[in-house]
């Protein structure tokens, strides 16, 4: 399905983001995870869309050092 919502999503967003990690020394290497929480603040929704919307992300993310 070829589906066109340009019209129907804001251009712009603005969004409020916390979040915080650890690194942990594993052998070698740098262990790390984060987790970050994201709060829409602005429509995401375009002027004139039915409905409206706020993104709400809650993250999880994990990085291996290449050291």
């Amino acid at each position: 399905i070829d589906m066109d919502v340009k019209d129907q999503v804001a251009d712009f967003e603005l969004d409020l983001v916390v979040g915080g990690g650890v690194d942990f020394r594993v052998g070698e290497r740098t262990v790390g995870l984060d987790l970050r929480y994201s709060k829409g603040l602005s429509n995401a929704a375009a002027d004139g869309a039915n409905g409206s919307g706020r993104n709400d992300v809650i993250a999880i993310l994990g990085s291996i050092g290449l050291n």
